[in-house]
């Protein structure tokens, strides 16, 4: 279930309606999921995530829904899981995973969503 604005002059049907301002759905307890901002229907700028106990899951910036920015996964502790950074929805750069207690675990520099060298 989803809290969101719609485009005035658009369909009176929500199914059908375009989305477009702050958005905001909820876990079957009451707890939020995510949330972030609609343009035209389409997800942009950063959206976070939760679990169902509203502990904060990720954080993933996009452009007309396409990743594109920063993505950021954490565990449960809150500390960085893996780092990414995309590009209209491909992979571009180092992406950075994380033990838990916040050493590096591996990295992997990506060109054009394709794996071109790993640590």
């Amino acid at each position: 279930m989803g809290v969101f604005c719609v485009k005035a002059g658009g369909s009176a049907d929500l199914d059908k309606a375009t989305r477009h301002g702050p958005y905001m759905d909820f876990w079957a307890n009451g707890q939020k999921q995510s949330e972030g901002q609609y343009k035209d229907n389409f997800r942009t700028g950063r959206w976070t995530y939760y679990d169902a106990n509203g502990v904060k899951t990720g954080e993933t910036e996009f452009e007309r829904n396409n990743y594109h920015g920063q993505r950021v996964e954490y565990f449960p502790s809150g500390s960085k899981k893996v780092e990414q950074t995309w590009v209209q929805g491909k992979r571009e750069g180092v992406e950075v995973a994380y033990s838990e207690d916040g050493k590096t675990a591996s990295q992997v520099r990506y060109t054009d969503d394709k794996p071109v060298a790993a640590k």
